[in-house]
């Protein structure tokens, strides 16, 4: 048994693999060729990246666990696959009845993948949302519609978190495979899309400033939560209420008593309605002055009352 899912694993992660390198490859063209002015459109790009990029992640999860790839696999199944060494000699696996080849069964879609990718990745979890968030949110329309406001920065950002996402999967030690070598126009524009976050955050802060004159409206003094996903700091142009997109966590402190829960926001966006000041991800918020990692532990009692409770938590 074991050695079989062994063949089954392999075959579904190559397979996987090869045709996400298609898919992104060829989108890569497509994005090179639109950052070059070869193209007027970067929806057909959008398109193939997010294709690829979807295929190399259940390449990749596949190789972690081949059960979590389907999302309707008979119970027994994904227990056989995902412990094939604890099944006994004698049980008539070969006879049921189940094809994972088959179309019958569904695979994990865009957005459950990459939350998978989070999981294995949590530390450019903050860094890539908002990026990824882009491309979750315009993948669909580019594959069977128009989408006609699209700007340059809207498809650098998706470049970005495409190439980023794949790199990674690259560099994982424990993962055979390599689906996508970076290539010069690759390192290039990351480079650029890096260099251009200080303009980008000068040209906003300018932009707010003019837009109100230079005046502050003093209406908060610290930071306030409103949710799990946002919260609400001190804008650092006009000095008001204004709103941080991110996501909170749970982490781990200690001391001499031992290991304790903690609760962190991480921040990924911000945006003041009241000077316009935009910043699209955690590195240009830094770049303003803003605080990216914020201590919820106030909230920790809260928390747990929406998530489970503490003595879940016994082995941290």
């Amino acid at each position: 048994m074991k050695e079989y899912v062994q063949e089954m694993r392999k075959k579904l992660v190559e397979t996987f693999g090869a045709v996400g390198r298609d898919y992104f490859e060829a989108g890569l063209a497509l994005f090179h060729r639109y950052r070059r002015s070869d193209s007027k459109f970067g929806q057909a790009a959008i398109g193939n990246l997010s294709s690829g990029v979807e295929m190399i992640l259940k390449s990749h999860i596949a190789w972690r666990d081949i059960a979590t790839v389907f999302t309707d696999l008979p119970p027994q199944a994904k227990l056989m696959l995902s412990n094939p060494e604890s099944i006994p000699r004698f049980y008539t696996w070969r006879n049921m009845n189940f094809d994972i080849g088959s179309r019958e069964y569904r695979t994990l879609d865009f957005e459950s993948c990459v939350e998978c990718y989070y999981v294995l990745f949590p530390h450019l979890k903050q860094i890539l949302m908002p990026h990824v968030n882009v491309l979750a949110s315009l993948r669909r329309a580019s594959l069977t519609d128009l989408i006609p406001d699209l700007t340059g920065f809207d498809i650098d950002r998706i470049g970005y978190a495409a190439i980023t996402i794949v790199d990674s999967v690259a560099s994982d030690e424990s993962y055979d495979y390599v689906w996508h070598f970076l290539t010069e126009d690759d390192r290039a524009f990351l480079r650029l899309f890096e260099e251009k976050r200080g303009e980008r955050v000068r040209m906003s802060v300018e932009q707010a400033r003019q837009a109100t004159h230079g005046e502050r409206v003093e209406r908060l003094d610290t930071v306030v939560s409103t949710g799990w996903d946002s919260y609400v700091t001190i804008c650092p142009v006009c000095k008001s209420a204004a709103g941080i997109d991110g996501y909170t966590a749970l982490a781990v402190g200690g001391d001499e008593d031992g290991d304790y829960p903690m609760l962190d926001f991480f921040a990924t966006a911000f945006k003041c309605s009241n000077c316009g000041l935009v910043l699209y991800d955690t590195d240009e918020m830094k770049i303003a002055g803003l605080t990216t990692i914020i201590d919820r532990s106030d909230d920790i009692d809260r928390w747990f009352e929406d998530h489970g409770g503490y003595s879940e938590l016994s082995g941290i």
